[in-house]
């Protein structure tokens, strides 16, 4: 037994010193080439082995390397150098040692080149590096990103940043998370999934950035830069293939961490950003992340600065009333009748801080489809129903709208109501009840509440401002129907 041991002992001595006489370092790797993975210029590096780590180094096969940064290529048996050129820089290392070459000048390098199971492994942050390509480590998910500037690609002028993302869970608004991702700023190729962050990139000043959207967006026309884009299906179930083919280097907006959608995309090497851009306890925050990923910080703090103003106003001026003083309110959304708000929902939100008293909380969801004679029996003061484009914005058809609003107040369940009684029937378009507008909405809904509260502040006059300021557009259409007198 004791021979035996002896025999295997001295067998791998004598494969060891072989091996070092040789120069072919055939070592396991030190760490597990599982989970590693390699993205330069967002696309994920294709090679016949895995890249692993030794040392604290990531190793590559060196022919897929060179080729996928741009470089040229070749191999010197005899001295068993491999040398790569890009532009005016060249490079040279050989297998086993630890001195190679940038232009001619001897460096030193903390692991050498190698051959592993036949292939050779050369360092990939010296090589990219020197080939003047930038590297980044992401350590949460194991994978290595080299902006080489390669044609479609990204630039050299672009770093990675972490930013944070905001979802929600089972329970709606009321169920708040947070992420953070790892993001290319600014990125130049972005596809974006949801109407409202499109006008938040035009409020920015990021517009130019915008590649594709969703069909969302570009049937609402607005901002008018959506018209020229081509899209890649709806927001929530858009074509991977259309937007990996646009080889974007970014995915943003309703885009929630762990969605189908966004593994695959994420699994191709093509960061994504969840954006809501109409949640109002969240917009500001959603605002300046986009400034610092797009680096229009200066824009985002001043346009996250207007609206803190008016929703803190409005607020202010409503956190003191008595449940007395607040109107009840029937809030309706979409094309299909009764479909209303509850908990955990922005509409919910907009009502309480308006000064209002919702009359679906009690339906024990956010989104709750209520019956008439449910309505009926809560009576109303205040009917709201939003609206969507062509009848109400940029083309706004007041016969559209009149024709939407007699059918709200021809209801037998909403006929004797207080609301309909009373007059209080108002139409508003979503995309100045939510989004980077959303102020202007709380402002017409606060006044149509509480007219006197608010008398002194003209909600038309603040839509005005607010596209002059951060849009460069002027104000027309319709986007409130019956208008205030």
């Amino acid at each position: 037994m004791i021979r035996t041991k002896n025999r295997v002992v001295y067998g791998l001595l004598l494969v060891m010193i072989l091996t070092l006489v040789s120069g072919q370092l055939v070592c396991v790797p030190a760490t597990p080439a599982a989970g590693i993975r390699v993205l330069i210029d967002g696309k994920v590096l294709a090679a016949d082995q895995s890249p692993f780590i030794e040392e604290g180094r990531v190793l590559v096969p060196f022919r897929a390397l060179f080729e996928a940064i741009g470089a040229t290529v070749s191999w010197d048996a005899r001295t068993r150098t491999v040398t790569g050129s890009k532009g005016n820089r060249t490079v040279g290392l050989v297998i086993g040692q630890k001195t190679a070459r940038i232009n001619n000048e001897s460096v030193t390098l903390d692991v050498p080149a190698k051959i592993v199971h036949g292939r050779t492994f050369v360092p990939l942050r010296f090589v990219s590096e020197s080939l003047g390509a930038k590297v980044d480590w992401d350590a949460g998910n194991r994978t290595v990103i080299i902006v080489a500037g390669t044609a479609g690609g990204l630039t050299v002028s672009q770093k990675r940043i972490n930013v944070p993302e905001y979802f929600y869970g089972k329970r709606g608004f009321l169920e708040l998370k947070s992420n953070t991702v790892r993001v290319s700023s600014p990125p130049r190729r972005v596809v974006v999934l949801w109407p409202y962050t499109t006008e938040l990139l035009k409020t920015l000043g990021a517009e130019k950035s915008v590649i594709a959207v969703c069909d969302n967006a570009k049937e609402k026309e607005w901002p008018p830069y959506v018209k020229r884009l081509p899209t890649v299906g709806k927001g929530y179930q858009p074509s991977v293939e259309k937007i990996l083919a646009l080889r974007p280097d970014l995915v943003v907006g309703y885009i929630k961490p762990g969605s189908a959608i966004r593994t695959q995309l994420e699994r191709e090497g093509i960061p994504c950003l969840n954006i809501w851009g109409y949640h109002p306890p969240l917009l500001s925050k959603e605002v300046q992340t986009l400034g610092l990923v797009f680096e229009r910080r200066a824009p985002a703090r001043e346009l996250a600065g207007y609206i803190d103003k008016w929703l803190n106003l409005v607020q202010e001026r409503t956190k003191k009333l008595s449940s007395k003083q607040r109107p009840k309110v029937y809030w309706e959304w979409g094309e299909t009748p009764w479909k209303s708000v509850g908990p955990g929902s922005t509409g919910d939100l907009y009502i309480k801080w308006a000064g209002g008293r919702n009359i679906a909380p009690e339906q024990g969801t956010s989104w709750p489809v209520v019956s008439p004679e449910w309505v009926a029996a809560q009576n109303p003061d205040v009917v709201i129903k939003c609206v969507s484009a062509p009848n109400s914005g940029w083309e706004g058809d007041k016969k559209a709208l009149e024709k939407i609003r007699k059918e709200l107040i021809n209801r037998p369940a909403l006929r004797n109501s207080n609301a309909v009684k009373n007059g209080r029937v108002y139409l508003i378009d979503g995309m100045v009840m939510y989004g980077p507008r959303e102020v202007v909405g709380l402002c017409y809904l606060a006044k149509w509440l509480h007219p006197q509260l608010f008398r002194d502040i003209d909600p038309e006059a603040v839509h005005r401002e607010m596209l002059k300021k951060f849009y460069g557009e002027e104000l027309k259409g319709v986007w409130v129907y019956p208008p205030l007198k």
